[in-house]
């Protein structure tokens, strides 16, 4: 789960986050983060990683994780 924003950057609470030894991106290095506008609930970024990969990441409070959960299961249906 993302802390709340404090006055470490973006970039630096996905990192730790995303790229920790128990995150799921486990030793990879974000090079470069957009924000994606557009939504009224969540946070969402568009991530590049040192690799060349590119990743879609949305977070939000825990009290929206169902929401989160139902959105996973919709694209793993349309998937």
């Amino acid at each position: 789960m993302l802390a709340k924003p404090s006055k470490k950057s973006m970039q630096t609470m996905l990192q730790e986050e995303l790229c920790s030894s128990r995150g799921p991106l486990s030793g990879k290095t974000i090079r470069k983060i957009d924000p994606v506008p557009g939504g009224c609930i969540h946070q969402a970024w568009r991530l590049e990683m040192k690799d060349g990969l590119q990743l879609f990441v949305k977070a939000s409070t825990p009290d929206a994780f169902p929401i989160l959960n139902f959105e996973a299961i919709g694209l793993k249906i349309l998937k």
